[in-house]
């Protein structure tokens, strides 16, 4: 049969359970990007493979921690410094820009999003806790809030 691919029914993958995985960098390498069923000439990113650490999932139906020591393969478009993390070092997936399932199996994930160091990611956390709270001013004197 032709077109078999496009029968099956799409997957929806829930992004907020990989803040549930404590991930560890393993290496890093450039990711080049096909389009058009080829490869482009120039990296679009960098590919960072990581291994599950620690799985905190907790959900009906999943067995707990099944899926420690598994890897991961994140791809990070406009990001080309591949020094950036450092062996076992923790990262953390945000902004996702797409997961999808592929593989004869459907068993294996592509994900493009950012990637950060668990202390990057902390600072970012705390500097949008500031700028949300940073824009609002205190009322005039004499102001009614009724």
């Amino acid at each position: 049969m032709k077109n078999v691919s496009k029968m099956k029914l799409p997957i929806q993958i829930d992004i907020n359970l990989f803040s549930k995985l404590v991930l560890g960098h393993l290496s890093t390498k450039q990711w080049y990007e096909y389009t058009d069923g080829q490869k482009n000439s120039q990296p679009s990113g960098i590919t960072v493979s990581t291994v599950i650490l620690e799985d905190h999932i907790d959900i009906d139906g999943y067995e707990p921690h099944s899926n420690e020591f598994e890897k991961l393969t994140f791809n990070i478009r406009n990001e080309f410094n591949t020094e950036k993390f450092q062996h076992r070092q923790i990262v953390i997936p945000y902004n996702f820009e797409k997961v999808g399932v592929y593989g004869e199996y459907q068993n294996q994930l592509s994900i493009i999003c950012k990637l950060a160091t668990e202390a990057e990611y902390k600072q970012m956390i705390a500097n949008k806790a500031t700028q949300t709270t940073s824009h609002r001013q205190p009322l005039p004197k004499g102001t009614s809030t009724n």
